[in-house]
């Protein structure tokens, strides 16, 4: 069942609760579910996963950049 349907906010009470909790994909279906339940969202939910997807684009970028002229032959 997908996760949007049931309350993964019960799993954040077991010891991989941490793992769920600073998942950016879990900030994106808790925003997706406030917005089907008309709940308020928290800031948090907005900011972390914006932050990690451009600290993870900002890292992609570096990598390309310093492997530019040698990733190309392993194509």
């Amino acid at each position: 069942m997908c996760a949007i349907f049931y309350y993964p906010e019960r799993l954040l009470e077991t010891s991989f609760g941490v793992l769920l909790k600073y998942n950016p994909l879990y900030c994106i279906i808790a925003l997706f579910r406030c917005g089907i339940l008309g709940t308020p969202a928290s800031g948090f939910l907005y900011t972390y996963p914006a932050v990690a997807s451009a600290v993870i684009l900002a890292i992609g970028i570096v990598m390309f950049h310093r492997h530019q002229d040698s990733f190309i032959l392993y194509i």
